[in-house]
């Protein structure tokens, strides 16, 4: 309706559940950089498509690094608003208090734009929060002069590739340059809140899907009804203790950011790897995931690459529904940094 050109739609990982996007029935998506990669999960078509050149924004949900983490392998910009700032009506659930939705895009004011059209309170999503929509790119040309953003060094930084921590280092240095106040910052109980995620995430993909899968379950991949039968496992006292543990989580987490305008990290642990071995799920989602169960708005953009070419990702994470204030220091990174230009050679 806002007058989008739809182009087509894109593969994923089955039922947005898994990190690289290899999709039992489709085959796997491949990442433009290196074609012998995944490009991330589970929105890995749409960052691929964008990566390629195929689109110029696309649609990602984001249940635990789904936006992010496709956006950080394949040299995109992926924001993930906050949880209620755009309606998930009509999106076949995973969690139903953990899911979002936002735009994957090739530049932060691509991004902004999208948002601006997504945005809204639905009342059709009971999820979805009536709060006022500012212009996303109306200040994304002002600067950070004087924002103070916090590095979260324990946790996030922990179990990274040399190149990644590298490439995250540079970018903190940029952003100094630019005027931003920078020290660092410890976010309380990052891994409990990584944990209590994870419970949540299982338990309601199962408590969704189990029954459509005992009734047929040649629709789904053997890795898929494997996924879904641990899920299975969590017992209902497993969890209430993940819903009060998030509780607290969400009010000793918003304390500590209050004295940021943001905070940054990697957005992964590692960058891309190989589609034949494609590693830990549990590694690539440990930066994303706790602001999930938070629910804060976090976006991911390029900043760098390793020796072999692959794109490396930046988290910044604000305040809930400051989208506005992380994409204009998103923006003021881009610009001055320019990774953005960089494109694959297909």
């Amino acid at each position: 309706n806002a007058g989008a050109v739809i182009v087509g739609k894109t593969n994923l990982h089955e039922l947005a559940y898994g990190t690289t996007s290899s999709n039992a029935h489709y085959g796997p998506v491949r990442n433009p950089w290196k074609t012998d990669h995944h490009p991330g999960g589970s929105s890995g078509g749409s960052a691929a498509a964008l990566a390629a050149g195929l689109a110029l924004g696309a649609l990602g949900s984001d249940t635990g690094s789904s936006i992010r983490q496709p956006a950080a392998c394949c040299g995109c910009v992926g924001l993930k608003p906050t949880f209620g700032r755009v309606s998930k009506r009509g999106g076949l659930p995973l969690s139903w208090g953990l899911d979002h939705v936002g735009p994957i895009t090739r530049t932060v004011r691509d991004a902004a734009i999208m948002l601006q059209v997504l945005a809204g309170f639905d009342p059709r999503d009971p999820c979805s929060a009536n709060e006022p929509v500012p212009d996303f790119t109306a200040g994304l040309d002002d600067g950070i002069r004087g924002s103070r953003i916090g590095v979260a060094r324990a946790y996030f930084f922990e179990r990274c590739d040399p190149e990644v921590v590298a490439g995250v280092d540079a970018a903190t240095a940029v952003l100094a340059d630019l005027g931003a106040i920078v020290e660092g910052v410890d976010i309380p109980h990052a891994d409990a809140a990584w944990a209590a995620a994870s419970v949540l995430i299982s338990a309601d993909a199962a408590g969704y899907h189990s029954a459509d899968v005992r009734r047929r379950p040649e629709a789904f991949s053997d890795e898929l009804i494997a996924s879904l039968t641990v899920a299975g496992f969590h017992n209902s006292g497993h969890y209430v203790q993940a819903q009060r543990l998030r509780r607290y989580l969400i009010d000793a987490i918003t304390t500590v950011l209050k004295a940021f305008d943001a905070v940054i990290m990697p957005t992964s642990p590692r960058t891309a790897t190989p589609i034949a071995r494609p590693g830990s799920g549990a590694v690539r989602s440990r930066n994303t995931m706790p602001f999930n169960l938070l629910g804060l708005p976090a976006l991911s953009v390029p900043c760098g690459f390793t020796e072999t070419g692959l794109p490396i990702g930046l988290q910044i994470v604000g305040k809930a529904f400051d989208e506005a204030g992380i994409l204009r220091l998103a923006h003021a990174y881009e610009q001055a940094a320019g990774w953005h230009t960089r494109r694959p050679t297909l």
